[in-house]
This record gives structure tokens, sequence and C-alpha cells, in this order.
């Protein structure tokens, strides 16, 4: 056992009462004992809060803050700033943890307490009966500690934030917040922005233990409600960088375009999509290439798609229109 690691939990919650008893039991099901559960409550409407005060039934390893509705970055936000473990964790309720998640973790953070982030290699994503694994990295990276360059693929697709720990004082020191924009509306990925620029030692545990369900009601079936949001978190995301005093923006404009090449994929309104191309007209000043080499090639070439075709609707006036 890692005796000398505590680990907070942040659950950040807005009306999940369907979710809310599974997902305290998986956490009260957790081998590790060390563990501190900060839920925050981010202002339900429902009876999810009641349901959380029954469903942790005065487990000393729980807590319940309650803020106004603000969304699920501030939520965040709120639960690390609350944080007394050394590292810090994100759950989101309406996923599912094998027993010895943080368990495991804690092992290896125990062993190499040097790195900054540990995450396991990929996830399973059921429906609630069926289980596929994906987002795996090649075993080649794995179980060893690198820097932030040792493996490109974690920079490259889903940012599964809680998929891991993070190292508090890590965070604390480097100022990595997520954005404070409404709703559950993709702020996993700028989060997965500052944490690169961060420079952080990485560790890739060669298993899977997180239970990603996917239903009807999430967020990110709705990508055409969150699209100001989604502008906002990048606009939040550039301040972010310009106070940290980095000036090198390539990794920033390689994910703020990839995810918004991924919205006009999404989007059944054309209309809609339209907004997308005409917040990069308007970013197009400050986009440079080529990309960083964390881009894979066939990425770079959907960047530097979504860039001509707000180019050309610059040229044409049709962003204007």
């Amino acid at each position: 056992m890692a005796d000398d690691i505590k680990i907070s939990v942040v659950v950040p919650v807005f009306n999940v009462r369907e979710f809310i008893p599974d997902a305290i039991k998986s956490l009260k099901e957790q081998t590790f004992r060390d563990l501190e559960v900060i839920i925050v409550d981010d202002g339900t409407s429902d009876d999810t809060n009641d349901l959380i005060w029954h469903e942790i039934n005065s487990d000393p390893r729980f807590r319940c803050v309650r803020i106004p509705h603000s969304g699920y970055g501030k939520a965040c936000n709120t639960g690390i700033e609350n944080a007394s473990g050394n590292y810090v964790a994100i759950y989101e309720p309406d996923d599912l943890l094998a027993p010895d998640f943080y368990e495991c973790l804690a092992e290896y953070a125990k062993m190499h307490p040097e790195v900054d982030v540990f995450r396991y290699n990929g996830f399973f994503k059921t429906n609630g009966t069926d289980r596929i694994h994906r987002y795996e990295c090649y075993q080649k990276f794995t179980e060893r500690v690198m820097d932030k360059y040792g493996t490109f693929r974690i920079w490259r697709f889903h940012p599964s934030v809680f998929n891991g720990i993070y190292k508090t004082s890590f965070i604390r020191k480097h100022h990595i917040v997520m954005c404070e924009t409404e709703g559950a509306s993709y702020q996993d990925v700028p989060f997965m922005v500052s944490l690169f620029y961060a420079e952080p030692q990485v560790f890739l545990i060669n298993q899977a233990k997180h239970f990603y369900v996917s239903h009807p009601n999430q967020s990110v079936k709705r990508p055409e409600d969150k699209l100001s949001a989604i502008f906002l978190n990048w606009d939040q995301e550039l301040e972010w960088l310009k106070e940290q005093g980095y000036r090198d923006t390539g990794f920033y404009n390689y994910k703020m375009l990839m995810q918004l090449h991924f919205m006009t994929s999404r989007v059944r309104d054309p209309g809609e999509a339209e907004k997308i191309y005409r917040y990069v007209c308007d970013k197009l000043d400050s986009i440079f290439f080529p990309l960083p080499e964390v881009a894979p090639l066939r990425h770079k070439f959907v960047c530097r798609k979504l860039y001509l075709s707000a180019l050309f609707r610059r040229i044409t006036g049709f962003c204007f229109r």
C-alpha cells in the first residue's frame, strides 16, 4: 500500500440523479482507502443533492460543496481548490471505475515521486452492457517516466482527464485550471493544453480500469448547444497562455483547430457550422504554420483545410454576411 499518498477525487455534478447512486457506490468500493472525495454540486435543480447525502451516509471520506450553477469548469476548479491530497483526480459521475483504480495509481505514485501525471493506457467505453477498449497508446510508451514528448498520442486524441491523477503541487504551481464557461462544454481539451505547456513528467500505466459510459444525455451529444461556450473556452485559454508567459501558440492552435474541425462534423445545422468558420476567421491573423511535431500529418491536413476554408470566406467576404 502507498501509505503516504492521499488522493483527492473531485466529482462535479449537475442534475445527475440517475447516476449518483452507482457513482458513489463505485467510489466507496475503491480498495485504496486514503481517498478524499469532494463532490461539487453545481447548483442542481433536481434531487441530486438529497441523493448525495443519502448515499454518502456519513462516510468521513466524502464531503459535498455546493456552489451556484456555474458550469463544469468552475465545479472542477472549486474541488481542486478544496483538495488536501497530494494528488488530485477528476471523476465524472456517469462513469464507473474498477475497484483498484486509485490503488494502482497510488502505488505507482509512491514508486515514482518525480512524476507529475499518472495515466492509464486507455479505457473501456460502454453503453451499459458492451465494453470496447479504445484510445490505447503503443505499449512501448508505457511503464516508464517520460517528458511530454515521450508519447504524442496522449496529446492528440481523447483528453480523458478522468483517467489518472495529477500532482496537486504541480497543478497549483503552474496555475492549471479548467475554463470557467457555462455547462459541460468540452473544457477538458483546453485543460490538456495547459498541462502540455507546463512540461509535466508523465507515466503511462499499461492497464485500463476506467469505464466511460455513453448515454443519450451526454453533453457531447449536443455540440450545437455548446458553440458559444467552446469559443469562450479558447479565448480564455489564450489569455491564460499570455498570463503565464507562453509565447509559442503552436500547440494551442493545433488543438483549437482540431476541436473546431470536429465540431463542424457534428453540428447538423449549416448555420451553426458557419459560426465556427466565422470564429476561425477572427483568429486567422494569430494562427501560424507549421503546426508542432506532436500533430500527425492527417491532423495537420484537416487543420490547414479548416484554416483555408475560413481564409476563403474572409477573402470572398462570406464571413461578414
